[in-house]
Formats: structure tokens, sequence, C-alpha cells
């Protein structure tokens, strides 16, 4: 169980975040929503409250994808400038471990 917990226990705490982040989103929001119905001298209703709760879930993670679509298109653009320097000190290794691997006896490498 203790190494199940250490393999996967980071998944588990950002569950539970993502789950308080909801559950906080939909309190906050039914108070904000009951708040307008009263002043609007309207009845509360689940079925608008949910269809608000949704709209506005749904265009917060959009925000929050579009973010990362940019972030995603930008670095695999540039990862060719910004990671030439990685290639390059991979393409010394490789020659080294092969020099090395040529000096073994014959079998050995």
């Amino acid at each position: 169980m203790r190494a199940h917990l250490h393999r996967w226990g980071a998944l588990y705490i950002l569950a539970a975040l993502f789950v308080a982040s909801l559950a906080g989103q939909w309190f906050a929001q039914l108070a904000a929503y009951t708040a307008a119905q009263a002043a609007h001298g309207q009845p509360f209703e689940w079925s608008g409250y949910v269809a608000a709760f949704l709209a506005e879930m749904l265009s917060n993670w959009q925000s929050e994808w579009a973010q990362l679509a940019v972030q995603a298109l930008l670095i695999s653009a540039f990862s060719r400038f910004l990671f030439r320097k990685g290639d390059e000190d991979a393409e010394r290794l490789e020659a080294k471990v092969d020099e090395l691997l040529a000096r073994l006896p014959e079998g050995r490498g």
C-alpha cells in the first residue's frame, strides 16, 4: 500500500485539489446565482443554475486549454532553436561512446 501511495500519491493529491476547486466554484456560484435570482424577484431553479454553472465552468476551461495549446505550439515550433545545444551535446557524447566501444577488445562491445 505504501509503495502504491508513493507512486500514485501526486495523482491523488491533484485529483483532490481538482474536486475541491470544483466544489468551491459550485458553492460560490450557487450563492451568487441565488442572490441574483432573489434580486430580480425570480425563484431559484436548479436547471437554470446547472446550466449557468456548466457555462461558466466550460468558459473557464476553454481559456485554460487555449493557453495550453498556444504554449504547446510555441514550444514545438521553437524546439529546434531551443534544444539545438542539447542535440549537439548528444552527438558529441555518442561519438565518445562509439570511440570507447571501438577500444574494447573484440567480444566485449
